[in-house]
């Protein structure tokens, strides 16, 4: 029985039970027909057969047709094979693609995220880096707002994807001169001991606004003047 007689008859460097060709020892062939890296049949007429067709790494491997032609979506991009799948050049290459970086199925900035669709810095498939912020002011590694602090350390912002180290809940760090004195924020306005401070104006200053302080200032001068015309009018 050629299942059970200690050769591999099928050169695909399995013998008897060990073939999934053979379904028992009483099988007459180490090649099975529903299996189409071992069926002995060039399925995808590429002039290879089973496990000399490039596409089949193991006998039990269900089609011959490689991934850019093979009705599924390989690399889980939503994708299918070629020409929807930009990874595929030709019908008769993967879906990765090796040029480029989102969309050649490695972690290339090794952030446990791979291509576009999984690894946020992928903008699209045609991105050409993994990494993210380049164009995210709390992820590209830049102290934008000039207050010592950059990207997710800076407490102006929000999260790693906000779109500015400025925030508007913080008085010190929100890009406005609060008190009107020209100067905002940390490190600019002296008020400010740091970009969380939660006011930019000193507290004399905050004593002293309004009309009272203004007119504790005029009023001896108006008491005079009222003097010196009351005096000329006697």
């Amino acid at each position: 029985m050629t299942c059970d007689d200690g050769a591999d008859n099928d050169g695909d460097g399995r013998v008897d039970s060990a073939d999934p060709g053979c379904s028992d020892a009483g099988d007459t062939s180490e090649q099975d027909p529903a299996l189409p890296c071992d069926d002995g049949v060039d399925n995808d007429a590429d002039g290879s057969t089973d496990l000399a067709d490039t596409e089949c790494t193991d006998p039990s491997d269900p089609t011959e047709d490689p991934e850019c032609d093979d009705g599924v979506d390989n690399d889980d991009d939503g994708l299918v094979d070629y020409p929807e799948d930009p990874g595929c050049t030709t019908p008769d290459t993967f879906e990765g693609n090796d040029a480029l970086v989102c969309l050649d199925g490695l972690d290339n900035d090794g952030d446990g995220m791979i291509d576009y669709g999984w690894d946020w810095g992928c903008e699209d498939y045609f991105d050409l880096s993994e990494e993210p912020g380049l164009d995210i002011p709390c992820l590209d590694g830049v102290d934008n707002d000039g207050d010592g602090l950059i990207d997710f350390d800076d407490p102006g912002c929000g999260w790693e994807l906000d779109a500015s180290e400025h925030s508007p809940w913080l008085i010190c760090d929100d890009g406005v001169d609060n008190d009107g004195d020209g100067l905002a924020d940390y490190p600019n306005d002296p008020q400010c001991t740091s970009p969380a401070g939660s006011r930019e104006a000193a507290a004399a200053a905050r004593v002293r606004c309004g009309l009272g302080f203004e007119l504790s200032v005029l009023l001896p001068a108006l008491i005079a003047l009222r003097r010196r015309r009351g005096a000329r009018l006697r």
